[in-house]
């Protein structure tokens, strides 16, 4: 079959990308999906939704999540509540662009920056360097909107049996946990569309 034929017969791929904001392998997991995505046959058939979870030890409420092991360290555990509210803000305002920005920006300010993501006054200039309307940050930051959607986000990763991170769900079925490579989520991807490797 030609490759005009293999990719005219692929169907469209939904991702569910389960990450903790403070861990180092989510944010090598985000670079990785976003090249395989780049390298996929049809990248503009691929919608990516990052669903964030905090492992909190000892609180029953929590999913049991425990990040990988990082191969390059780990920052500083912080309280992420906060960052997540952000990003639950984020697909108000923006939807998938706007939400990969910001957490790209958070990752970026702790791996790279050395910077803890649970002062409110570093988050606030994030957000704003992301694209997030400083006001409406600022107004999230002062109160609890949003927590509800990060609580789902929890619940439902309990639900699934999401029990490390970071996690790819393909079209709710094909699940690839922890770090993987490039060509790994690129398999993930040709598999959940109907592809080969033979196409």
């Amino acid at each position: 079959m030609t490759l005009h034929g293999a990719t005219d017969r692929a169907k469209a791929v939904a991702l569910d990308v389960w990450i903790a904001l403070d861990d180092r392998d989510c944010f090598l997991a985000k670079e990785r999906i976003t090249t395989a995505i780049a390298q996929f046959e049809r990248p503009h058939e691929v919608t990516t939704r990052f669903r964030t979870v905090e492992f909190q030890p000892g609180q029953d409420s929590a999913p049991a999540v425990r990040p990988q092991a990082s191969t390059g360290g780990q920052a500083k555990p912080t309280g992420t509540l906060d960052a997540q509210r952000l990003v639950a803000l984020a697909v108000v305002m923006g939807g998938p662009a706007l939400v990969s920005a910001l957490i790209e920006r958070l990752f970026v300010a702790q791996f790279q920056e050395q910077t803890a993501i649970d002062d409110p006054g570093t988050l606030l200039r994030l957000a704003a360097e992301a694209g997030l309307d400083e006001t409406w940050v600022a107004a999230v930051l002062a109160g609890s909107s949003h927590t509800d959607a990060v609580r789902a986000d929890q619940s439902a990763a309990a639900e699934q049996g999401i029990d490390t991170v970071p996690c790819v769900v393909a079209d709710g079925g094909a699940v690839l946990a922890g770090l993987a490579t490039v060509e790994e989520y690129l398999s993930l991807l040709r598999s959940a569309a109907g592809l080969s490797d033979a196409d």
